[in-house]
Parts: C-alpha cells; structure tokens; sequence
C-alpha cells in the first residue's frame, strides 16, 4: 500500500491532492488538538545550534523557495517531501497535516525538517541542511526532535531512505532507534524510528 501512495504522489499528483485533502480533514477530526498544542510550542523560537528553530508559516513561503534552491539534482532524488515550487510550498505551509520548521541563524534558514502527518497516527519525516552545517552533527538533533514531536503526538515516526545516501542512514542509525521495516522499490527502505520513554526532550513542553 505504501509503494502504491508514493506512485500515486509522483504520478498522479491531481489524486494524491484529493488523497491529502481528505486525510487532512480527519486528522485534524481525530487528532486536531493534540497538534495544535504541539504546534503552539513550536512556533516560539527555541535555541538551536549557534541559532534557534521556530515553525514555519505562511509568511516564509519566499524564505523556503530561496532556501531549497540549493537542493541539487542528486540530493533532490533523496529530498522530496513535496514540491518545491511556491503553490506546492504555500499548500505545505498553510496545511494541518505538515510540520514544517526552519533552522536559522540570524535571519539566515540554514536547516529545514519536516514532518507529515497521516490520520492513521503515522507520521514521515525528511530534512535538510546547508553544506555549511553538515558533519556536525545537527542533522541527528533534527531527527531527535522530529522523534519527540511524534512521541508527544503517540504516532509513528518513519521515513524511506535510498541505501545509496550513506550518510542518512548512518545520521540515523547512530540514535539508536531505527529499525527497517521493509525493502521499497528503486533501492529504498522503508524505516520505522522506535519509541523511547524518559527521553531528554528537545523541543520544551
């Protein structure tokens, strides 16, 4: 079912937008509150790095488009949460079921990670970070936020990752919580990130 989704997403994308529409309404049903709350955390500025991290919004459309413009072909075929042009980009920032936060240092976005959200309590994430601020570190910090977002929410956390992008499966293999579920097509894994109790929390309640 999860390979068909992604061909529909990449091939059909006039139905994956009816598919999104309908699974934002019910997961804003089912579980609107809890991501308010969680959003409503996000959206103050918090300490990050040599900057801080905040929620994106509506206003940062342009900052966004300028910021994945350094996407290269190569990268793109490993980073593709969505499109990436500004309709695909105000849809991410206007939507319920996308988290999406900036890493900025001064009023530079150095960072973007991301996560969406399904009404099934399933939840995939994705990020990215300059070549300035990579092997340092920051992109584990990432995924460890993104790991507690979805233990406050008590959905699942996974993610695909191409066996060819060493250094992502080795950013996550070294917090100790992935486990592949499964092999995909064109040379990918379908991981899943296991819930820890008693976890330091990044992002403040």
């Amino acid at each position: 079912m999860l390979s068909f989704l992604i061909w529909l997403k990449h091939h059909c994308p006039w139905l994956w937008a009816i598919i999104e529409n309908i699974n934002n309404f019910f997961l804003l049903f089912l579980w609107g509150g809890q991501i308010s709350a969680v959003r409503h955390r996000l959206v103050q500025p918090q300490s990050f790095a040599d900057g801080y991290i905040r929620l994106l919004n509506k206003n940062d459309g342009d900052v966004l488009v300028e910021f994945l413009k350094q996407v290269t072909r190569e990268e793109l075929a490993f980073f593709s949460p969505h499109g990436f042009d500004k309709n695909s980009i105000k849809f991410v920032l206007g939507s319920g079921g996308y988290l999406p936060i900036g890493f900025f240092v001064g009023d530079k976005m150095v960072g973007y990670f991301i996560m969406r959200l399904f009404c099934s309590r399933k939840a995939f994430i994705g990020r990215y970070l300059s070549q300035d601020f990579r092997r340092m570190g920051l992109g584990q910090k990432m995924g460890a936020i993104l790991y507690d977002i979805g233990e406050d929410l008590n959905f699942d956390v996974y993610s695909t990752i191409s066996k060819d992008n060493i250094s992502s499966l080795k950013s996550h293999e070294a917090m100790g919580r992935m486990m592949i579920v499964k092999s995909m097509p064109n040379n990918y894994v379908l991981v899943k990130f296991r819930k820890r109790s008693g976890l330091t929390r990044l992002v403040s309640s």
